[in-house]
């Protein structure tokens, strides 16, 4: 996965710098990468408005007429970060969460199985997981084993699993049948799939490990980064280089990774105002940060069947739950049952009946 964002950065900066209207700039920006300590993933998972996923999954949730919930959730700040925002959301729609399951990032199939094995006993089967795909694959391949992939149980995952489904081994997706997931939906354009086009060309030119294939690329996370640094160069001319000397941070370690230790610019605070205000039409859409956050205009709601997936409908902040994308935001329910605005799902054990909750 590193690669493939690292290989997303690269293309972003040879195509802004040769668009024809960049011709003129005075700027030019040059990153230098650093070990993530895999934290790549996590990191941009964290970037997207994680509020407004939470809302997708309760009107899910509500869709489907759950009073009663499990979260499982991995022990980092990522995990722990949304889980607020869950609590606040299931209150608001009358729905009880029943037991929270913590997984360490490093923990071993023992643990996970140890933990797993206390899910058999609380009374909904209804669970709600947010991991990145490092735990969350081993996770659900340990529940397939334990018989919790099963008829009569409902699971869902946030955009760190289901942002990376098409990259997961085939016996992880095996494991994950019948699951529900949301992730932010990505516009279809002309400008993506030349994209797509030269990317796999890239792809059979490099070096890539042989784990990745070509329907991996790119990554929901690829196509943020490529936007995010169009988004930091145009920043960067509009700020200019007024100072380019360092000062020195008054807190430092003796981390590698701490970014405090290299210091910072006396213009970093104009050019993290220019980079919140930067507005343009990128690969996912239109881009722009709210918060400091990516702000999604809607989700993709998918069923994991088979060798992929089928998307069985969408949610907005201004329609809900819907079978279609309503990009004119005139769409509304005309049923007040939401659970038929959804297409039919075929939940874990091959069932098509709705699991209890």
């Amino acid at each position: 996965m590193g690669e493939i964002a690292e290989s997303c950065i690269s293309m972003a900066l040879f195509d802004f710098y040769n668009f024809p209207t960049h011709a003129n700039y005075t700027t030019r920006l040059e990153l230098h990468t650093m070990d993530s300590q895999n934290d790549v993933v996590i990191s941009a998972s964290s970037a997207i408005d994680d509020s407004t996923q939470v809302k997708a999954i309760a009107a899910i949730i509500q869709a489907f007429e759950w009073k009663e919930v499990v979260l499982i959730y991995e022990d980092t700040q990522y995990g722990k970060g949304v889980i607020p925002y869950f609590i606040d959301a299931f209150q608001d729609i009358d729905v009880r969460v029943l037991y929270r399951s913590t997984i360490p990032l490093d923990a071993n199939d023992d643990q996970i199985l140890k933990e797993l094995h206390k899910l058999t006993t609380v009374q909904t089967r209804v669970f709600i997981v947010h991991m990145s795909s490092s735990v969350g694959s081993r996770l659900f391949i340990n529940a397939n084993n334990v018989g919790l992939m099963s008829q009569g149980y409902a699971w869902i995952v946030t955009d760190g699993l289901s942002s990376l489904l098409a990259s997961m081994d085939s016996n992880v997706i095996d494991s994950m049948q019948g699951v529900l997931g949301v992730r932010p939906y990505i516009p279809k354009s002309k400008q993506l799939e030349e994209f797509k086009v030269r990317r796999k060309r890239k792809f059979y030119s490099s070096n890539i490990s042989n784990s990745e294939t070509i329907s991996d690329l790119p990554s929901l996370y690829g196509i943020w980064a490529y936007d995010t640094v169009w988004a930091l160069a145009m920043a960067v001319e509009r700020v200019g280089t007024l100072d380019p000397q360092f000062l020195r941070s008054s807190y430092t370690t003796n981390s590698l990774t701490d970014l405090s230790r290299i210091g910072y610019s006396p213009i970093g605070p104009r050019l993290l105002q220019t980079i919140l205000s930067t507005r343009f039409k990128g690969l996912s859409g239109d881009f722009q940060l709210v918060k400091g956050q990516l702000k999604s205009y809607a989700f993709q709601i998918f069923n994991v069947i088979g060798e992929g997936e089928r998307v069985i409908g969408y949610w907005t902040t201004t329609v809900g739950i819907s079978k279609k994308l309503d990009t004119a935001n005139k769409l509304r329910s005309n049923s007040t049952n939401m659970m038929s605005n959804l297409k039919a799902v075929v939940w874990p054990g091959d069932s098509t009946t709705k699991p209890k909750g």
